[in-house]
């Protein structure tokens, strides 16, 4: 028996038929093109690593004071080290040096993780002089320490760290030293500095806590003691003529300070570098502002307002007032916390 269909009815079932295929590599096509925007990463090369310093803050930060740049690669040289996944994204971040023309200079660098289709700058250590090994997702820094008296081109020891994704941000924990990071306020008693009391402190009892500082030097009377991977300046002093970076020398000042203070993790009086002013004030409602020209000199003209947030009366006892806790904020942002002992103001 011969069967006819007409032709309407073939045109209908054709139609339906090539619909179906249509269906089908839409599908095949679609799912191809997310995997293939899944995959999709931006270039990792040196070109690339240039142009991401170039429009970064970080450009900015170094073409300013103290090099006065109009270019950042007037002086620096760009260096793409590395391109890893650090955060588990499972995209690469890239992860740049800048090198310095001189010995004297510092090395910053920087990683940069892949936002939609830009490199963003997502951790930049701008005071340090490093050396980098990128492995099991975390960037092992290694850094020249300068004991007193140091040539620039031979430091007698290193300071090594790494810096590791800790779920929100990248953090920098050194490999020596003590790993609290934790600063105690107790009223008008002297401050306790990651478990060390500065009372009676001498810059050989902070390398006990901290580990061999990145640079010590001596002027007259005072000692300047620097772990310029943790953000952690100390000073010491004496006035009887003593060598200040012995035994003999008394602790004056710790300053925390700059991007790799907050690295760091510093928790100074419940406060963190790079927290909000409005935090600060919520959390010392009776801060002041501090004698500009003082804290110019211990912060080598950075600019920002410096507050008093706890003080206690001299005891000198003529009525003035001697600061323990002190900060210094620029836009709205606090750029450094000061542990003070035996500074006197009026």
């Amino acid at each position: 028996m011969t069967i006819r269909i007409p032709k309407w009815a073939l045109a209908v079932i054709g139609g339906i038929a090539l619909l179906g295929i249509g269906v089908v590599l839409g599908v095949v096509l679609t799912e191809g093109g997310s995997d293939s925007d899944a995959a999709a990463e931006l270039r990792c090369d040196q070109r690339t690593a240039r142009i991401a310093i170039r429009k970064s803050s970080l450009a900015e930060e170094l073409t300013s004071s103290p090099f006065a740049l109009e270019d950042v690669f007037e002086f620096f040289t760009p260096e793409l080290v590395s391109c890893s996944d650090l955060n588990g994204d499972g995209k690469a971040e890239m992860v740049v040096r800048l090198l310095g023309q001189t010995g004297a200079a510092p090395m910053p660098w920087a990683i940069f993780n892949q936002e939609g289709q830009e490199w963003k700058l997502a951790l930049s250590r701008r005071s340090v002089k490093a050396d980098l090994d990128v492995t099991n997702g975390m960037v092992r820094e290694s850094t020249p320490a300068y004991a007193e008296g140091d040539a620039t081109c031979c430091p007698s020891g290193k300071r090594e760290g790494v810096v590791r994704w800790s779920g929100h941000s990248y953090r920098y924990r050194p490999l020596i030293g003590s790993s609290e990071r934790r600063v105690v306020i107790a009223g008008s008693e002297a401050p306790a500095i990651a478990g060390l009391p500065t009372r009676h402190t001498a810059e050989p009892d902070a390398t006990q806590v901290f580990g061999i500082p990145s640079l010590v030097t001596s002027l007259d009377s005072a000692c300047h003691a620097s772990w310029i991977d943790i953000g952690l300046e100390m000073v010491f002093a004496d006035l009887g003529g003593a060598n200040p970076c012995r035994e003999q020398g008394s602790f004056v000042v710790a300053i925390f300070s700059g991007a790799e203070a907050e690295q760091a993790g510093w928790e100074i009086g419940g406060l963190h570098i790079g927290e909000s002013v409005d935090k600060m004030f919520a959390a010392y409602p009776n801060a002041s502002v501090g004698d500009r020209r003082y804290y110019s000199f211990l912060h080598r003209d950075q600019p920002g307002t410096p507050f008093i947030l706890v003080s206690k009366r001299s005891p000198l006892g003529y009525g003035g007032r001697a600061p323990i806790l002190t900060a210094l904020a620029l836009d709205g942002k606090i750029l450094a916390l000061d542990i003070h002992t035996g500074v006197i103001f009026d």
